[in-house]
């Protein structure tokens, strides 16, 4: 594929450049270089019109966000300030994310003691308006907003005429919800729908992304560094010497490990790890170290507890035992748990809720 309009997405190299500046979370899987590079050419071509980010939490959609408002072709023409307002949708409540996005008269409501200006009217004097969660908004607002859309206008509560602006905001909206959905089952708005969703980009999740799993690890074991400056020289010492396991790629990418937290998941395992290694004095995080915590949310739990299995063809059930299926998955469990603990059979019990290794022994013998 060739860019000849965009020499900045022309190469792997230049995305990884563009990614680092803007969003701060690399592009070294194809998943990801595509998402990335139809995140570039829509900022350059969707003028002011909104913007639709779709994807799971955590896996960098804000980023996605402020990428898109930095290589917009909008933002370089702006005059005044080219910043990005954001909002989140999912954190007031109906009553109040009216006043947040269109603003307030003086005595509109109780406790309303002196007007507010909206961050709709806020955003346009900045530039760039981020609504992040967009699927959670009330239907009420929802309404409100497609007046914004439809007309550049908006009406502060309290107030009896609409405001029109004269230099509305670009607006770049996200979400983790299926909005196709959501319109279904009467919660979402189509008429808004298809006005947010002129121009779509959907990030694609971590669990797809193994590579930049393990440069964004690399990432944020560095942001940790710099965040423990000043921790003192002992400190200091550990965590300059400390690094991510050569074999964590590989580890990752065995265990099936779905990332259901993504990017955001990922950087407070390497945290935890980060710390956990100084403790003891270490300087290599392993994959496994990311679940040190004991078997709750480790790949091998997760993959045992959500495994599939077929059930015999023909009549239902015939020659299926369901007990021997379950003392099979039991004993999965057991082995993994004692190989982590290296052959421990006592702290393996522990990990898995025995009262002693002996009564896990006598539960793994039954499969």
């Amino acid at each position: 594929m060739k860019f000849d309009m965009f020499p900045a997405i022309a190469s792997q190299k230049n995305c990884q450049e563009l990614a680092q500046q803007y969003n701060k979370l690399d592009c070294l899987d194809e998943p990801s270089l595509k998402c990335f590079r139809e995140a570039y050419v829509i900022a350059k071509m969707s003028g002011n019109q909104p913007v639709l980010i779709t994807g799971d939490n955590g896996c960098g959609k804000t980023g996605y966000a402020q990428l898109m408002w930095g290589v917009s072709s909008i933002r370089t023409k702006r005059a005044s300030s080219k910043e990005m307002l954001n909002v989140n949708c999912a954190a007031f409540s109906e009553n109040l994310i009216a006043s947040e996005l269109f603003g307030h008269k003086k005595g509109a409501f109780t406790g309303a003691d002196s007007s507010r200006e909206g961050k709709i009217l806020a955003a346009g004097k900045k530039g760039c308006l981020f609504l992040d969660e967009i699927g959670d908004l009330p239907l009420s607002a929802q309404a409100l907003l497609l007046r914004f859309f439809q007309d550049n206008e908006i009406q502060p509560l309290g107030t009896d005429e609409p405001t029109k602006l004269q230099e509305p905001p670009k607006v770049i909206c996200a979400t983790n919800k299926d909005l196709r959905k959501e319109i279904n089952e009467g919660r979402f708005r189509e008429d808004l729908f298809n006005r947010i969703n002129k121009f779509h980009v959907h990030v694609p999740p971590l669990r797809i992304r193994p590579k930049d799993c393990l440069q964004n690890a690399n990432n944020f074991l560095n942001k940790f560094k710099e965040m423990q400056m000043d921790s003192g020289e002992v400190v200091a010492e550990l965590l300059g010497k400390m690094k991510i396991d050569s074999n964590f790629y590989n580890d990752n990418a065995k265990s099936g490990y779905s990332w259901p937290g993504n990017f955001r998941e990922l950087e407070n395992r390497i945290y935890h790890a980060a710390i956990t290694k100084v403790a003891h004095a270490e300087s290599s995080i392993k994959f496994s170290d990311l679940f040190d915590e004991g078997f709750i949310d480790s790949p091998d739990r997760v993959n045992a507890e959500t495994q599939d299995f077929d059930l015999p063809k023909g009549p239902v059930l015939q020659a299926f035992d369901l007990e021997t299926k379950l003392d099979e998955i039991r004993a999965n469990f057991i082995d993994k748990a004692i190989a982590q603990c290296n052959g421990e059979k006592t702290k393996a019990a522990k990990l898995l809720g025995y009262s002693s290794y002996q009564k896990m022994d006598r539960r793994r013998s039954r499969a």
